[in-house]
């Protein structure tokens, strides 16, 4: 049974976003780098541009400014008279956060990075630089809602001091893919997105979509499925203009990428088969406590390795922090059980109401020590992986607040109801999969944000994983 993330992004044709910061490298020497001072010193002008490669598994990020003064003011607001240096490429390990802080009474926010959402982002900015986030997922950039973003790309870069660069795209569904029509539409969006945003310093690339991949043509004739070179053809058709638009608009190192449902690599493996043209393959994973387990054949880095030699970024994975307390009695979250995994026991169970939802205790048979060992666990393994061979290039933990809408999308009493869903999900802490309580961050109305233990206990993992 295939592991996927149960949510549905509601945003038509508006713009998503994945955003990677703060990354390093290691020197030919061997000793530590960090991206940040190797720019130049303090009080010059930020650089116009940084340049980015695929060097087979790596995603490797340049150190220096490549790109003229002249085109950084003529994509759009950042000028520098810093000189071009000789240029150094640093391998990156993605630290990253999913950011849609949506708040409570509303709906999925398509356009978090808005100017009309300033309040949020700044508040948020400082935070997750602050635990160490280098790379920030956000779905949604649609400048009819919530005005421009070029204030948030500013703050994102910060003036070169531990800069967040940002990947952009427009949001579509799966079914686009059958049509060439609609895809030479959405090729045109993507173009001139890319185009005006090419030679922003904080602009890493672009993903197409996400999770365009999970449509079941069994029950939806007209989805498209990721087995047939219609599919393909449309898919490619977006990410070459994608591309294209980057290098018009000057700068043809940002990278395309993909956010897809984890299907055991099915999806990436045709891509493989039919010339998907992206540089980086990112995976939406929810396979429990972690990703790689002993004695399983089809554990996640063996399906990675045996599928492709392009980078892979998690770009999703985590677990609820919602417990169903009634519903739950007698289960015991236990683990690390003999194959490294963790399990609810015993097994099964009826459905959850909805309204028996709670906050898991600190501890107990189901607690968040349990969230709190997925925490570590998956970032050890992560790391571990690129350490090893680069088969992964990081991820983006599963999210930054709760989101009370996700609990159902269609149902407007959800946005302001904390509900819980009716799952029995048994390789999770919880037992259980509750769309409107992953967050590192519980919220209430207002802008207030209540940290979670799982916060300190992904800053403290990061902080002894250095990304050179």
């Amino acid at each position: 049974m295939r592991s996927v993330s149960n949510f549905v992004r509601v945003a038509g044709l508006a713009a998503c976003v994945l955003a990677v910061a703060g990354c390093g490298g290691t020197a030919p020497s061997g000793q530590q780098l960090s991206f940040v001072p190797s720019f130049p010193p303090a009080g010059t002008l930020p650089p116009v541009e940084t340049d980015f490669d695929v060097v087979g598994r790596d995603i490797e990020i340049s150190d220096v400014p490549t790109t003229s003064a002249s085109a950084a003011t003529s994509a759009g607001a950042f000028q520098s008279n810093v000189q071009p240096f000789a240029s150094r490429k640093l391998k990156f390990f993605i630290h990253g956060m999913d950011y849609s802080p949506t708040q409570v009474g509303q709906p999925v926010n398509n356009n978090p990075l808005g100017s009309g959402n300033a309040a949020i982002w700044q508040r948020d900015i400082p935070l997750l630089r602050a635990m160490g986030v280098n790379a920030i997922h956000v779905y949604n950039v649609d400048p009819n809602v919530n005005g421009p973003i070029d204030n948030a790309l500013k703050a994102l870069w910060n003036n070169n001091s531990k800069p967040i660069f940002v990947v952009f795209s427009i949001h579509f569904g799966a079914t686009c893919l059958n049509s060439t029509g609609c895809a030479n539409d959405l090729a045109t969006q993507y173009y001139n997105l890319d185009k005006k945003y090419a030679t922003n310093p904080a602009v890493l690339g672009v993903t197409i979509s996400n999770e365009i991949n999970p449509c079941n043509q069994a029950t939806d004739p007209q989805c498209g499925i990721p087995s047939n070179a219609t599919y393909w053809n449309n898919f490619n058709i977006i990410a070459k203009r994608a591309k294209q638009g980057f290098a018009d608009g000057g700068d043809k190192s940002k990278l395309v990428m993909t956010s897809n449902v984890d299907d055991n690599n099915y999806t990436l493996s045709q891509g493989e088969k039919f010339g998907a043209a992206v540089d980086v393959w990112g995976i939406n994973v929810y396979r429990g406590r972690g990703f790689v387990y002993t004695g399983q054949t089809g554990d996640l880095f063996a399906q990675i390795r045996a599928t492709t030699t392009k980078p892979v970024v998690i770009t999703e994975y985590g677990g609820t922090a919602g417990w169903h307390p009634k519903g739950s009695i007698g289960k015991t979250y236990k683990y690390p059980l003999s194959d490294g995994s963790g399990a609810c026991q015993p097994a099964g169970g009826l459905p959850y109401a909805i309204t028996d939802i709670a906050p898991m205790p600190a501890t107990g048979k189901i607690s968040m020590a349990g969230l709190n060992d997925l925490v570590t666990f998956s970032n050890t393994q992560l790391y571990q992986g690129w350490k090893s061979d680069g088969v992964v290039s990081g991820g983006f933990y599963f999210e930054w607040t709760d989101e009370w809408w996700k609990q159902n999308p269609d149902n407007p009493a959800a946005r302001s109801t904390h509900w819980g869903n009716a799952n029995v999900v048994d390789s999770y802490p919880a037992c259980a999969r509750d769309e409107a309580w992953y967050g590192l961050n519980a919220i209430s109305p207002g802008t207030a944000l209540a940290p979670r233990s799982t916060l300190t206990t992904l800053k403290n993992v990061w902080a002894k994983q250095p990304t050179t």
